[in-house]
């Protein structure tokens, strides 16, 4: 039983990462499987399983020392991807406070509880997904009763599935790293498959509500149609907070390296607020997020040959120090 829970509350960090406003609002997957049937969804929710255990994986190894110049360009790229991520959120967030609460400032509001949990409870993010995640699941199973949904037959598209999947992934896999010390072989295998079916079943309730839905945020559309509009909201303040979350313990590290950490976290948001005001929640997306995408690609071909590499034989041997670095059996 303490091996599945451990499980559940890394399989919940990961998804609770993964699953942002643009995932809970139906518009990632109303673009990226639009014309495509479930099966695509299907197997998009297979490549995310594999990749939560790839991650998990991966962080179970030491990897080799890179150059300095490359390490730096990829921690750039890095902090570059996750605040994209994190202007997202905020514009949402915005967007769903207002709608929900009818006030202005609400991603300010919302940043500020982000980043007072990660300095306190960062330890804690684990747990307060598996509490958080149950409730998306459930809500929106809610919603997708209310709605008049039915199977759109289209073609399958694995280019799609393995875009969606990527785009996805890097932040979620970034998180996933430093859990993976701490697991066995058992225990990663059971937190692939919970993601799976967990985001394989929201992306199917997903899928068959905005494939009836037209415009921004389909999923919100439809659920407001159905009169269940404010549960909807509250599915999507939920993700984007676990997102938000995740993102900002990703950040952590360059507020730690200066003497006054709430004053470069306020010069970070004041900056964000900068450059997002010009812009939409749907432009990030469009122009961000591919973005996203190619570092996530990245990181997965790197964890793959990383774990290919170590000692030739990391899948093989099963006595690995270098993998089993609990040092349980497994």
């Amino acid at each position: 039983m303490r091996d599945f829970l451990f499980s559940f509350k890394s399989s919940a960090l990961f998804i609770g990462t993964l699953i942002g406003a643009g995932f809970a609002t139906g518009e990632e997957i109303k673009s990226y499987f639009m014309g495509a049937n479930i099966w695509s969804v299907v197997f998009s929710a297979v490549l995310f399983g594999l990749m939560c255990g790839i991650c998990l994986c991966f962080g179970k190894i030491k990897t080799k020392r890179l150059c300095r110049t490359i390490m730096l360009v990829w921690k750039t790229f890095m902090n570059v991807c996750v605040i994209i991520s994190l202007i997202a959120m905020l514009l949402a967030a915005e967007e769903v406070v207002y709608d929900l609460f009818s006030i202005r400032y609400g991603s300010v509001l919302t940043l500020g509880i982000c980043y007072f949990i990660v300095l306190r409870y960062q330890d804690q993010l684990g747990f307060l997904n598996a509490v958080i995640v149950p409730i998306i699941v459930v809500f929106i199973f809610v919603v997708v009763l209310k709605s008049d949904i039915s199977v759109v037959h289209g073609r399958f598209e694995s280019s799609s599935a393995f875009l969606y999947a990527t785009m996805n992934v890097f932040s979620a896999g970034m998180m996933m790293k430093s859990w993976g010390s701490k697991m066995s072989a058992k225990q990663v295998i059971s937190s692939s498959f919970l993601t799976f079916i967990i985001v394989g079943s929201l992306m199917i309730c997903i899928k068959l509500v905005v494939d009836n839905s037209t415009g921004s945020m389909p999923f919100l559309v439809m659920a407001k149609n159905v009169g269940v509009g404010v549960l909807s909201e509250i599915v999507v303040f939920l993700a984007i907070l676990t997102t938000m979350l995740s993102d900002v313990a990703l950040l952590r590290p360059l507020f730690d390296k200066t003497s006054n950490k709430i004053s470069a976290f306020c010069l970070l948001f004041f900056g964000l607020l900068v450059c997002i005001v010009p812009f939409g929640f749907s432009h990030v997306v469009q122009y961000g997020y591919p973005v996203i995408g190619i570092c996530g690609a990245i990181y997965i071909c790197y964890a793959i040959y990383s774990l290919a590499t170590v000692r030739g034989k990391f899948f093989l041997q099963k006595r690995n120090d270098c993998v089993h670095s609990t040092g349980e059996r497994t």
